[in-house]
C-alpha cells in the first residue's frame, strides 16, 4: 500500500513535462522542512510516458503525511493530467521494455 500515488497521464498528447517540474519542487520542499528524503517508486506503464510516483512516506507521522499529500493537491488543483489517489497499491503495472 502507497500513501499517495501520483500518475501522470496523457490524453492523446504526452504527459505534462512542467508538472513533473513541479512534483521536484514539491518533494525538494517537504524534504528541506521535515529534514529528511522522500523515497519513492516511479511505474512507467504508458506509450505516451505515462508514469505513476508512488509513495509510502514511511518514518513519518501523519500529520507530516498529510500535509505533504495536501502539498501535492495544491500543486496539481486543476490538472487534469495529474491524479492524484490516496492509499491505494500500485495502480499500473511497469510497461514491458521491448527487445531485451
Amino acid at each position: 500500500m502507497y500513501r499517495v500515488v501520483v500518475s501522470f497521464i496523457s490524453i492523446g498528447a504526452g504527459t505534462d513535462a512542467s508538472a513533473k517540474e513541479k512534483l521536484d519542487q514539491v518533494i525538494q520542499q517537504y524534504q528541506t522542512d521535515v529534514g529528511m528524503p522522500i523515497a519513492h517508486e516511479e511505474i512507467a506503464w504508458g506509450r505516451e510516458g505515462e508514469v505513476d510516483f508512488c509513495f509510502k512516506l514511511l518514518g513519518q507521522d501523519k500529520k507530516s503525511k498529510d500535509s505533504f499529500v495536501q502539498n501535492l493537491r495544491d500543486a496539481f488543483k486543476g490538472n487534469n493530467l495529474v491524479q492524484i489517489s490516496e492509499n491505494t497499491p500500485a495502480l499500473h503495472q511497469a510497461r514491458p521494455a521491448f527487445g531485451k
